[in-house]
């Protein structure tokens, strides 16, 4: 698929769903369609609740503007205009359990009777052979897809929660179905990523508005279809313990706390305080906290499963088995709080300056914002090494310069700001010297790219504990969705070789963006000041440009 093509997708849902939620905000504040706070909930203050209009009609613009409607595409529209109406009809008038759970059991049939597809079998989980599922196959998938709806419906607690999870898993799904070459199933996951990062832009924490059921209802049906297509569909076979392991955080999350509600004689689906982000709240870690703990442990999951699925079936359900054990123990910690003397620092929703801890933490500021400005000298100092071409870039490069020159010289007050966007740009436009002329290079031995790959490594981890202690600067990681764009940034360089692209954009990219991170800690307070990195920077553009010339 043409990456052109995804990019428009991408931004046709994005830009709808930042558009349609002002006036659909106003719209169900006008209807009374809020969220009141009582004793289960997090939130203190009414909110809209009519999210997942938004997000849902920012979705099916994309889709309708740019996929091809085969078999699989209208059997998942069919369910999901089916599950959309169900959540709505909650939101607006208040729908029984029972009959919210008939809605998504009619949704779910439809899609897999119109898009045919369905679960065969397991998987060789115990290495003797596909566990086929013969005539259970239809129901199996079906029961599949409604524990994944109701373990995302049950996940949206806290603000951006669902909304986050679902986004991590959704970039995980999109990964898999591109290596399976199940491209359909890549439009429809890039879409609606698209329409949920827009909609986290109101919903993160503090939120202005909630996707209620209409919202969740959808997401859950959205990654339910997406990971029966993905194992079923596509070149490159997937395993089928993949989309659990994507999965994973919502669905035990799910079973432990019916399991729990079983135990105590009340219905599996009775509302109660049990759910992994409640203990996290009870345990004492304040909303943002609760809420970046478990996109971290849905991210790392995320991650294992892209990168390690040509392992077998029966190792990655032995990672599985692995990953519930450690989540019933960490449930059981916070459970008896066991862990509470190491984690107070994160216990509110803002730093706690009075803890000793934190002042310890804090004390190392300054010197973690010096190491950040000597690995960006590395980084921009190891950019000499690359090889310029002389056809294409010599003239880039010297333009660069005269610029970077010319802001030296004049920066004064609101220039400083230019000169500030010259040194993004210089150092964005380094990167990609590195990246697509740097690969074959090597520093006693040791490939140059290596060595620049570790060196982001550490500014990324370095600038996201700077910027995480401080709260310096109030446009970045004040939200948890920009928690979940770091961890995203942090991805994009370890992408196989097979998706960053001839010019290697997508690496350049997030390269790029950490760069840019470090460099708004280093030059804070004026670029001027940062004399170092100014004269580094100048140095390297002069040799290459020089060696372009010559």
């Amino acid at each position: 698929m043409i990456p052109v093509k995804l990019f428009h997708v991408f931004l046709v849902s994005l830009f709808s769903a930042i558009v349609l939620i002002p006036p659909i905000s106003k719209l169900a504040v006008s209807m009374g369609m809020l969220d009141l706070p009582d004793e289960r909930k997090a939130h203190a203050h009414e909110t809209p609740r009519l999210g997942g209009f938004a997000i849902f009609f920012a979705f099916l613009l994309a889709l309708l503007l740019f996929a091809d409607f085969n078999q699989q595409t209208r059997g998942f529209l069919t369910g999901a205009v089916i599950i959309f109406l169900t959540g709505l009809a909650d939101d607006l008038v208040g729908l029984t359990p029972k009959k919210k759970f008939v809605g998504e059991i009619i949704a779910t049939v439809c899609a897999v009777v119109v898009g045919q597809v369905s679960l065969v079998s397991l998987g060789n989980l115990f290495g003797s052979g596909e566990i086929e599922l013969g005539p259970f196959a239809i129901p199996f998938t079906v029961l599949a897809m409604v524990g994944v709806i109701n373990a995302i419906n049950m996940l949206d607690g806290l603000d951006g929660l669902a909304g986050g999870v679902s986004a991590i898993a959704l970039g995980a799904i999109g990964l898999l179905a591109f290596i399976s070459g199940n491209h359909p199933l890549l439009l429809m996951a890039v879409a609606l990523l698209g329409a949920l990062l827009g909609f986290l832009k109101y919903n993160s924490y503090p939120a202005s508005i909630f996707m209620g059921d209409a919202g969740s209802l959808l997401l859950g049906y959205s990654l339910g279809f997406f990971s029966v297509t993905l194992v079923v569909q596509g070149n490159q076979v997937i395993s089928e313990v993949s989309p659990f392991i994507i999965l994973a955080v919502p669905i035990l999350d799910t079973l432990f706390v019916m399991c729990k509600r079983l135990r105590s004689g009340k219905s599996p689906f009775a509302p109660d305080r049990s759910h992994v982000h409640h203990r996290l709240l009870g345990f004492g870690f304040g909303h943002k906290a609760s809420v970046v703990i478990v996109y971290g442990a849905t991210y790392i999951l995320a991650f294992f499963a892209v990168f390690c699925y040509r392992l077998a079936d029966r190792w990655q359900a032995v990672a599985l088995a692995l990953v519930t054990l450690l989540f019933c123990l960490t449930s059981w910690f916070l459970e008896k709080k066991r862990l509470a003397g190491y984690f107070r620092f994160l216990r509110s929703n803002q730093p706690l300056r009075q803890t000793r801890s934190y002042r310890r933490l804090v004390g190392c500021a300054h010197r973690l914002r010096v190491a950040a400005k000597y690995l960006i000298l590395a980084i921009l100092l190891l950019s000499v090494f690359s090889p310029a071409d002389p056809a294409s870039n010599a003239p880039v490069v010297a333009g660069f310069l005269c610029v970077l020159s010319l802001f030296l010289f004049v920066a004064r007050g609101a220039w400083n700001r230019f000169l500030l966007f010259v040194l993004y740009f210089d150092g964005a436009f380094l990167i990609y010297l590195t990246e697509n002329f740097g690969r074959e290079m090597t520093i006693g031995g040791v490939p140059l790219i290596w060595i620049t790959s570790a060196l982001f490594f550490l500014l990324f981890v370095i600038a996201g504990t700077k910027v995480f202690l401080r709260r310096r600067i109030g446009s970045m990681t004040t939200s948890p969705l920009e928690y979940l764009i770091l961890f995203i940034v942090i991805s994009v360089p370890l992408l196989p070789e097979r998706l960053i692209g001839h010019h290697h954009i997508l690496t350049v990219t997030g390269k790029s963006i950490i760069l840019f991170v470090g460099y708004r800690l280093v030059l804070m307070r004026e670029a001027k000041r940062n004399r170092k990195i100014l004269a580094a920077t100048f140095g390297v553009m002069l040799v290459i440009a020089l060696k372009g010339l010559f």
